[in-house]
C-alpha cells in the first residue's frame, strides 16, 4: 500500500542473481502539473548477509527518475550479477535521496527499501 504521507516511496523487491531486479517507486498525493524527479541510489546492506556492490549487483545503479504530470508509479531496473556459489539470500538497500525541484517538489515519504537477491545455483 502507498505510504500514509504524500510523496515519493520506494518499495522492497526480490530478484534472482543473474537477472534484473525491478524496484517500484511511487508518487502519491495531489496531482502535479509539472515534471518532478527523485534521485535514487543503491547502498550496501549490513549484517551477515549483505550483498557486495560489484560482485552481487551493479555498482552503476543510481540516477534521476522523472515523473511527468499524472504519473504515480515508475520502475527502476538493477542488474544482478551471476556467481557460481550456493548461498543464502543477500540484501542491499535502495534509497531515495533528493527531489527536484528542491523547494516545490513532493517530499520523500518512504526513502529506504530492502532488496533481496536469491541464489539460482
Amino acid at each position: 500500500p502507498p505510504p500514509a504521507d504524500p510523496g515519493f516511496a520506494v518499495h522492497d523487491a526480490t530478484g534472482a542473481e543473474g537477472g534484473t531486479l525491478r524496484v517500484r517507486v511511487t508518487l502519491s498525493g495531489a496531482p502535479r502539473t509539472s515534471k518532478v524527479e527523485v534521485y535514487w541510489m543503491t547502498f550496501a546492506g549490513s549484517g551477515g548477509r549483505a550483498a557486495t556492490p560489484g560482485a552481487d549487483y551493479s555498482t552503476r545503479a543510481r540516477g534521476w527518475l522523472a515523473f511527468d504530470p499524472g504519473d504515480t508509479e515508475k520502475w527502476v531496473q538493477i542488474p544482478l550479477l551471476e556467481d557460481d556459489s550456493q548461498e543464502p539470500p543477500e540484501h542491499f538497500l535502495v534509497r531515495l535521496l533528493r527531489v527536484s525541484p528542491y523547494r516545490t517538489g513532493p517530499p520523500i515519504a518512504d526513502g529506504r527499501a530492502t532488496m533481496t537477491i536469491t541464489d539460482n545455483d
